[in-house]
């Protein structure tokens, strides 16, 4: 996929076949990049949140520890 073209609310992350995010939701714009996951209690599994182009992720304020794939 394209980077430029825009992105759908939620797919599924591949990798070689397997399904790894079956649920991956893309933060678009400042706002929800800003706010990411701060404030949920829990993400549920087989759910992820995407931010290209990040370069760094933050967990501060976060209530649970996450996983993150570059």
């Amino acid at each position: 996929r394209r980077f430029d073209a825009p992105a759908p609310d939620f797919v599924g992350l591949e990798c070689e076949g397997r399904v790894i995010i079956p649920r991956l939701r893309y933060a678009r714009g400042f706002f929800q990049r800003a706010i990411g996951l701060i404030g949920r209690r829990d993400l549920p599994d087989g759910d992820g949140l995407c931010f290209e182009g990040c370069q760094s992720v933050h967990t501060a304020f976060m209530r649970f520890p996450i996983d993150v794939l570059f």
